[in-house]
């Protein structure tokens, strides 16, 4: 199912006990304005705070410089769809026992990750539209949206704490979902297992 920017603005009010809903995008309420203040800091922190699998990429970094420092070998451009760089995936995925480190950093021309691994893939985060939201994901970011609209609106803030939970709640149920649509890796050996071989 599709969500819009509205269908979103009108649950988080509804979260909130309003009665009175949004019709048009060119509206200009009062709830509309204060919704309008916080969706696009809500939708960040929704698609930082977990692993979503309909938001999961990977992509292969481009390269911008060798040696751009001394504590990195490479910097490479973060992808411009990225919210949240995940890790460095390497030839044996997620079995990898030592994952390449990163840190991010920027440039004048934008964003960069830097790492000491030679053509690095990136698993990340990307950056995707309301209408490819899946329930948990429309449901989690309503609930955070409301949490940071309740004290503008509703002039309480025990009722955003409240908001902030279920949307944590949701996150969580979601995690629960994931799971039972993934098959994980086997537990890896240590190296001392792996070595009596």
């Amino acid at each position: 199912m599709g969500y819009t920017d509205i269908q979103i603005l009108n649950m988080a009010l509804g979260h909130l006990g309003e009665t009175q809903f949004i019709a048009i995008r060119s509206e200009l309420t009062n709830q509309r304005i204060v919704g309008d203040v916080y969706y696009d800091s809500a939708l960040q922190m929704i698609l930082e705070g977990f692993v979503w699998p309909e938001t999961t990429q990977y992509a292969a970094l481009g390269l911008v410089e060798t040696n751009p420092n001394d504590d990195w070998l490479y910097s490479y451009r973060y992808p411009s769809d990225c919210v949240m760089a995940r890790r460095i995936v390497t030839i044996n995925g997620r079995q990898e026992p030592n994952p390449p480190p990163f840190i991010t950093g920027q440039d004048v021309a934008g964003r960069l990750l830097y790492t000491n691994a030679q053509d690095a893939v990136l698993e990340y985060s990307k950056l995707i539209a309301v209408a490819n939201f899946s329930g948990h994901m429309a449901q989690a970011f309503s609930w955070w949206l409301a949490g940071d609209m309740a004290p503008g609106l509703a002039k309480d803030r025990k009722m955003a704490a409240g908001c902030y939970q279920m949307a944590e709640h949701l996150n969580m149920a979601a995690q629960a979902k994931a799971g039972n649509e993934s098959q994980g890796y086997p537990d890896l050996e240590s190296e001392a297992t792996r070595g009596r071989y």
